[in-house]
C-alpha cells in the first residue's frame, strides 16, 4: 500500500510540476496555456515533468544512500 501511494504521489508531482512549468513558460513569451489536451504537445509541459522525475530519482538515491548501513 506504501508503494502505491508513493507512486500516485509521484505522479501528481509530475502532473503539476509539467501544469506549473507550461504556464510558467507561456507567460513569459506572451503565448496562450490551456490546461487541455493540447497541453500534452508542450514542450515545456514535458521539461516541467523531466524536472519531476530528476528530482524523485535523485530523492530516491539520497534516502537510498542515507539508508545503508555504516
Amino acid at each position: 500500500m506504501h508503494t502505491i501511494l508513493r507512486l500516485v504521489e509521484a505522479v501528481i508531482l509530475m502532473f503539476a510540476a509539467g501544469i506549473i512549468s507550461g504556464k510558467w513558460f507561456s507567460l513569459e513569451k506572451a503565448k496562450s496555456f490551456s490546461i487541455n489536451r493540447s497541453m500534452f504537445r508542450n514542450r515545456y509541459f514535458w521539461l516541467g515533468v523531466g524536472v519531476a522525475l530528476v528530482f524523485l530519482f535523485s530523492d530516491y538515491s539520497f534516502a537510498h544512500y542515507n539508508s545503508l548501513p555504516l
